[in-house]
Order: C-alpha cells, then structure tokens, then sequence
C-alpha cells in the first residue's frame, strides 16, 4: 500500500516501522498536506484508516504486542453545501439540454433535471421513480421511498407536469419501454443509473456554461434555496425535502399538503417567469 510504504520511508525502513509510537505516527499523518482545513483533515483520516490496518496486522501476525494508531482521534472534517443555482442557471441547464440532447432521450433529460429542480428529490429517489407513480393528475410522485424506509408523496407543479407529459408521450420509442416499469429508461432499455444520472447532469452543466461542477444534490439544494429566497416557511421546505433530522432544516414538522403544494407553484411560477424573460431577451433554444 502507497501510504505505508510512504511511511516505511519516513521511519527508516521495515525494522524502524515495526517500532514506530505514536507521537511518530502523528507527524506522519500531518505532513505534506494541503493548506485547506478540509482536504488536510479528509487526507488525515485516510492516512489513519491505513496505518490503523496496518498495525492491526503487525499486532495479529505476533510483531507488535501493541497498536499505536488507535489512541489517534480521527479530524472532523467541515461539511459544505454545494453552490446553488440561481433561476437563470436552471433554466440555462434545461436548455442546454434540449439544445444538446440526442432528439430521442430530449424530453427525458428536460424532465429529469425539471424533477430535481421543482420537487427536490435525492438522486437516489429520483433513479428508482417507477412509471405508475407518477400521477399527472393529482400533481404528485407517489410513495417515494425516503432514506429509512419511509414514503412520501412528492408534489410538483405545472413544469414539472407539462415536461413529463411529453416525455410520456416519447417513451414508447425508447427500447424496451414496453416491458420495464422504471419511469427513465436508459439507452438499453434499463433503468437509468445514479451513476448515469449524474454524469449526465454534470454534462449539461459544462454546455450550459456553468462554470462550476454542478451534481443532482446541488439541484436539490438550489430547489432548497430559492424556495427560502421565495420567503416559504423553513418547515414547509423540510417537508418538501423530505428531511428527518433538526441538524439539517432545523425541525422536522409535519404540514398539511396544500402548503406544500402552494410552496411548489411558487417555485415553477418564478421559473417560468425567469425562462420566458431570457426568452425574451436570446430568443428561443434551437
């Protein structure tokens, strides 16, 4: 392994590894690291894990009586958000993908990256959407399966619903539409990927001309935020984004479904707005 042969070097060889302490191992893990906090601290843990393995195995194969990695504590490393959109980077990201598109999966991708944007879904959520869930009457994706088991039924608006209306209406060209229940279905007929999703995603931002990565969570978080700059409740926006923990929107309350219905019509009134005023001003996407 790369990291203990890094630290085979420090130390001075086989013999001086197998009795290295503590204070030896810590200086270790904290040189040639990268000034930003975070990275230092990620390349920290990564360093630890290794050795802690390591020692572990000089301890069960009989040359150490002793590991002196474990009274090590590992860094807490600072999480950060993601930066989110603004409204006219969305919209700049749907029409970049029915710019670019192939003509036969165009209407998929607008509507996926629409369903990301107005109902704030985990990308997970978004990838296991079967075709019966989603009730273009009622406006809702129905029991979406959330982290720990639990379901939900996920609202969304007039664009969300007009741009599922017409890849519904495309769907039954793509291969093996007839068979599978999955609502995006991917070149060989399956289930589209998360990990496709998100490749995807990323390549439509770089033709969008967005200059940073932009991933399906940060449309999850700039669904979050422009919800809160359009001034809907904290605990409507929990609700919306399915949220179980008082760390991440700060109570998990409950609320009646018209509210949240309200809060994504909010949302698609001021992408619509956005987009027809960059209509204006460009012209329509060719």
């Amino acid at each position: 392994m790369r990291i203990i042969h890094n630290l085979d070097v420090r130390v001075g060889g086989e013999a001086a590894l197998i009795g290295v302490d503590t204070p030896t191992l810590k200086a270790f893990l904290g040189s040639g690291t990268d000034s930003h906090i975070g990275i230092a601290r990620a390349r920290w843990n990564v360093r630890l894990s290794a050795v802690r393995a390591f020692c572990a195995f000089l301890q069960d194969t009989g040359r150490r009586t002793d590991n002196p990695a474990q009274p090590i504590a590992r860094q807490r490393v600072p999480y950060t958000e993601p930066d989110a959109l603004n409204l006219s980077e969305m919209v700049a990201l749907v029409e970049a993908a029915e710019r670019h598109s192939p003509p036969i999966y165009r209407t998929r991708n607008v509507a996926i990256l629409n369903v990301f944007f107005h109902c704030a879904l985990r990308v997970s959520e978004v990838a296991n959407l079967d075709v019966r869930q989603a009730d273009l009457a009622a406006r809702v994706f129905r029991s979406v399966r959330r982290k720990g088991s639990r379901t939900f039924g996920a609202v969304f608006n007039d664009v969300v619903a007009e741009s599922l209306e017409a890849y519904l209406a495309n769907r039954h060209r793509l291969h093996g539409a007839d068979n599978e229940q999955a609502l995006w279905l991917s070149d060989r007929g399956t289930r589209l990927s998360v990990r496709m999703i998100q490749a995807f995603v990323s390549r439509y931002a770089v033709l969008a001309g967005i200059e940073r990565r932009v991933s399906p969570h940060a449309l999850r978080h700039s669904s979050a935020t422009q919800l809160s700059t359009l001034g809907v409740p904290i605990r409507v926006i929990q609700e919306i984004c399915g949220h179980a923990s008082v760390a991440t929107t700060e109570r998990y309350i409950h609320v009646a479904g018209v509210e949240r219905i309200s809060a994504t019509e909010k949302l698609g009134q001021a992408f619509a707005a956005e987009r027809q005023s960059r209509a204006q001003a460009t012209g329509p996407p060719g």
